[in-house]
């Protein structure tokens, strides 16, 4: 990235990254392409785009939702639009795991380094969170080495924005082990009460940086974060017309608008044809897909899908 030949202290250091300097993925709450708000999502769920809700238990009603920030409001600096609110209203029983969390792409990150995760965020009313923190995990399959968690427990969050921040040395890699599915990483994890009702708002501006101290968030261009959201999950709205002939395949190349990490799994809907006896989306790789049609009969043929690519780790 880009390098400051002086730079401020604490903020760039004078061979210190300008850009990229954060490893968050949608720190600002900015993209949420599979939706607005969540009632109940399922365990495994992401809701803001990067953005991973776990949970156990029974019992417990949730809503993961997008919330506006006022203008001109001072609290939070930098003017962010939006914020994420987990409200749970109803309690549930048995819970040993409700948590927000992003996994960012390979346990190798940071690995031997001194890192800082900061973020803000308030509550309704007073609670403490069970911890917030960080895991580097080693994937699946094979024998990958277990889990090594950094945690600082009881953050207690008031009806005021505040600034948490959390350092830690992450441990390096030497003896580990990693599982042959390809799919390590190193997740920041933000614990939320367990069996209990609360309403608590994470605000833009989540950051994990190399460094002892939380510096000034990064803000990417919409753009760019869109793309990096995209690597992991898109949606792709394909119209096809052209000609078909009786029994024969036609098939058409449908490109990602980005590469994604791994080939995606992928969930069809609207999906129409004329002149075809059935038609797919056949998944190629981590470039692009191919929309496939078997002619019924000679003439004209217009077809449609949308695809709901998943990449994610």
């Amino acid at each position: 990235g880009v390098t400051g030949a002086t730079g401020a202290a604490g903020v760039t250091g004078a061979t210190g990254p300008l850009e990229y300097r954060n490893a968050i993925i949608n720190g600002n709450f900015d993209v949420w392409q599979r939706g607005t708000s969540f009632s109940n999502p399922a365990s495994g769920s992401y809701v803001a785009d990067r953005w991973l809700v776990s949970h156990n238990g029974s019992g417990a009603t949730r809503t993961i939702s997008r919330q506006t920030f006022p203008l001109g409001q001072t609290d939070v600096p930098g003017e962010p639009a939006y914020l994420l609110r987990w409200s749970q209203s109803v309690a549930g029983s048995g819970a040993t795991l409700n948590e927000l969390s992003q996994r960012i792409e390979d346990v190798r990150t940071f690995a031997g380094e001194t890192v800082t995760l900061s973020f803000y965020a308030k509550a309704s009313a007073s609670v403490t969170l069970p911890s917030i923190g960080l895991a580097q995990v080693f994937g699946t399959g094979g024998s990958p080495s277990s889990t090594v968690l950094y945690n600082q427990a009881n953050v207690n969050l008031t009806t005021a924005w505040q600034k948490i921040t959390f350092t830690t040395a992450l441990s390096g890699l030497s003896g580990k082990t990693l599982g042959t599915d390809g799919n390590h990483y190193l997740s920041v994890v933000i614990r939320m009460p367990l069996n209990a009702t609360f309403t608590i708002d994470i605000a833009p501006r989540v950051q994990l940086e190399a460094g002892p101290v939380a510096t000034p968030f990064e803000r990417r261009p919409i753009g760019t974060e869109l793309a990096l959201c995209q690597r992991y999950y898109q949606i792709i709205d394909g119209f096809f017309a052209g000609y078909t002939t009786t029994g024969v395949t036609n098939s058409y190349r449908v490109p990602f608008r980005v590469l994604m990490r791994d080939t995606p799994s992928v969930t069809v809907s609207g999906q129409t044809n004329t002149n075809c006896t059935g038609s797919t989306l056949e998944l190629t790789g981590t470039g692009h897909c191919r929309f496939v049609c078997v002619g019924s009969s000679p003439g004209g043929f217009v077809g449609a899908a949308v695809g709901y690519f998943s990449a994610e780790l």
